[in-house]
């Protein structure tokens, strides 16, 4: 295998000789008589940010059972709350919980439905035995593909 190496002044000739497009910036590209929306007037719309009887906004519960509490937030729990309470009597009330920044949690979201669901552990004992019954139960009954939070610390 053979190795060249480029000076500056040869790059440049190089890049020059291929229409220096490699570097142009970015165009948009809009067909002829698309039309785009102005920023403003989309943005007095009223109600614009008014979301409480949007159904496809997501919401938060906390969920409690004795001294444990979590925090679901989905377009609804109906599924979750029938894998929660199979084994133990959770409770659970539309809420905005304070969620500790080195909470364990997942989230899965169904491959059927645009459906997302993140469930976040606020306090209490066996985390980790619950939150992984719950996402290895949405992941293999109810076909969702589920990933765990601290699973790519990259992101963080």
């Amino acid at each position: 295998m053979k190795t060249f190496f480029l000076w500056p002044g040869v790059l440049a000739a190089l890049l020059t000789t291929m229409g220096g497009t490699m570097f142009s910036p970015l165009q948009a590209q809009v067909a002829p008589g698309d039309q785009i929306p102005a920023v403003q007037p989309t943005l007095q719309q009223p109600g614009l940010d008014n979301v409480d009887n949007d159904s496809t906004q997501l919401l938060t519960w906390v969920c409690r059972y004795q001294d444990k509490e979590i925090a679901v937030a989905a377009k609804d729990i109906k599924g979750l709350q029938q894998l929660m309470n199979a084994n133990a009597d959770w409770q659970c009330a539309q809420n905005i919980p304070m969620i500790p920044d080195n909470s364990l949690s997942f989230s899965c979201e169904s491959s059927e439905t645009l459906n997302l669901l993140t469930v976040y552990w606020i306090k209490g004992t066996g985390k980790t035995s619950y939150m992984k019954d719950w996402m290895n139960a949405l992941a293999n009954n109810r076909k969702m593909v589920c990933t765990v939070r601290n699973s790519n610390l990259f992101w963080e």
